[in-house]
This record gives C-alpha cells, structure tokens and sequence, in this order.
C-alpha cells in the first residue's frame, strides 16, 4: 500500500527540496498544499494531476486527504518547514496512522528565524498563534514565565496583536523579532 507523503517545503522552493522529494511530487496523483507551496513547484506539476489548495477547515481538507488516499492515488501534502512542528502532519498521521504516513522536513519557521537572528534556541519556548482555536491568553503563564519566546504567526497582524497583548499585560520585553517569508 501506498504512504501520503508529507513533505516540507521553505520560500526557496525547488532548490531546497531534496531529488527524492522531487521526484515523489512528480510522480503523485493528487497534490495538497498552500498556494504559495502550489506556486513554488509548479514545474513538476503536469495536467494530469489533480492539484487541491490548502486552507480555511482542517478537518474539510483531512476528509479530501483521506478520500484520495483510500481510493488508491498517490497523495502528496506540502505543507511549509517540518510538517510536523506545528504543522498538517499530525492530524493527518492521527486520522489515517503512522504506518500510512512518511513525513519529509525542511529547515522549520522557527530554525530559519533563529538562524537569521543568530540566537541559540534550546531554552526558548515555541508557541503557536498561527490557528484560531489557539489564542495568546491561553499562554500567558508561559509568557510570563520565559525570556525567550517563539511564536507561529499566520496574519500580517499577529506581531502588532503579541505587542499590544504584551503591554496591555504589563509584560516587559527586552528585544521584539519579527520575521517572515523565511
């Protein structure tokens, strides 16, 4: 039987995709991703295969996953950085199993955003804001608590909302990062 491969993929596309990654895309059936993720290797898509964009429910696209998967196609998931640090992978591997499931990273947000600020980041604590059951009140303990904080982000928004949470909750900060597009 075949796996749904998940694969990571960062903003310089092909060129950080490794041969056997390229190659499990152009020979799938039906590729899920973002658009930006779509755009980024669309030199190995050709017509005959069916191309499902990523976004809004979760729960909608582990459906189309599942579906395409059960019917017998080879599905590949791009999905941005390691899949499964914040990523798609775990509700696919948790609604279809381990066994059905391989997972191929790329560098994650949070490797690439350290290494562009030349910070270590093994005693920094790595929040996610990027989904909307995932609220900054539900980390303020965590905030509170560490000097060293990484979040997830989604909308052009999301720094401006984590700087005026952390006035509002009277949390000092010595230094405020914000990258994107990594």
């Amino acid at each position: 039987m075949e796996v749904i491969s998940v694969i990571g993929i960062n903003e310089d596309g092909l060129e950080g995709l490794s041969e056997r990654s390229k190659q499990i895309i152009k020979d799938s059936e039906v590729i899920f991703g973002g658009r930006r993720h779509i755009e980024l290797v669309k030199s190995l898509i050709d017509g005959d295969k069916k191309v499902i964009i990523i976004g809004g429910d979760t729960q909608s696209v582990i459906n189309e996953i599942k579906k395409n998967f059960y019917e017998g196609k080879k599905v590949v998931v791009l999905n941005s950085g390691d899949p499964l640090f914040f990523g798609l992978a775990k509700k696919i591997i948790d609604n279809i199993g381990k066994n059905f499931v391989e997972v191929i990273p790329a560098l994650s947000s949070i490797q690439l955003a350290f290494s562009k600020i030349k910070e270590n980041w093994d005693d920094a604590v790595l929040l996610s804001i990027h989904s909307k059951d995932r609220k900054l009140q539900n980390y303020i303990n965590e905030i509170k608590e560490n000097r060293k904080i990484a979040f997830i982000t989604y909308g052009r928004e999301d720094p401006k909302k984590i700087a005026r949470f952390l006035r509002e909750n009277k949390i000092e900060i010595q230094k405020f990062f914000v990258l994107e597009n990594l």
